[in-house]
């Protein structure tokens, strides 16, 4: 350690230098840097030719490739359920409920955060990027083909690092979207008990 205690000796060999940096990093005070306040993490998308956000605060994993097994069903934006690392969720095309065509299977599922029974499946995952929370703006309204404004909404944000403005989907918006259209379709089974 150099005198002052706060890095490592000049000179010292890589291996005891990397030893005692990681030594002092737990003897340190955590940083009261702000910067981690206003970013956030989050995941760069496209859905069809639209870039898009997911924060990964919304949202619980991700799989490539999934398998769908489609459903009968009225609901346009259920793309079918997916085994998701040993339990069944509803996949939903993101797709559809920003009110574009489905043309093509999905690629990537993203679990939900606040619901782990439904993932969002979406084409292609560009990575991951660091949005400013201060750079948010001009919330959009958007919905499925036919109801605008009915799916959700979304914040327009810039990644840091492209300068590129993006829709951040805002998850719990469409949560509620998929619940409302869920819950008029009654159950054929309970209907038949009555």
């Amino acid at each position: 350690m150099s005198a002052a205690g706060s890095s490592p000796a000049a000179g010292a060999d890589p291996a005891t230098s990397l030893r005692e940096l990681f030594d002092l990093s737990f003897s340190q005070a955590p940083s009261t840097d702000h910067r981690d306040a206003e970013t956030e993490k989050a995941l760069s998308i496209r859905i069809g030719r639209d870039l898009h956000l997911l924060r990964l605060a919304e949202i619980s994993g991700l799989l490539a490739d999934p398998v769908l097994t489609p459903l009968p069903t009225p609901i346009r934006a259920l793309a079918g359920l997916a085994g998701f690392r040993g339990t069944i969720v509803a996949a939903y095309d993101l797709r559809v409920l920003l009110g574009q065509p489905a043309t093509s299977r999905p690629r990537w599922l993203a679990r939900t955060a606040a619901d782990p029974g439904v993932a969002l499946a979406f084409d292609h995952l560009d990575g991951h990027v660091t949005i400013s929370r201060q750079r948010e703006s001009r919330q959009r309204e958007f919905g499925e083909a036919g109801t605008p404004g009915k799916a959700g909404r979304a914040d327009v944000a810039v990644a840091d690092g492209t300068g590129s403005a993006r829709a951040v989907v805002h998850v719990p918006s469409l949560l509620d979207a998929i619940r409302q259209q869920v819950a008029p379709i009654p159950n054929p089974l309970q209907e038949s008990q009555r």
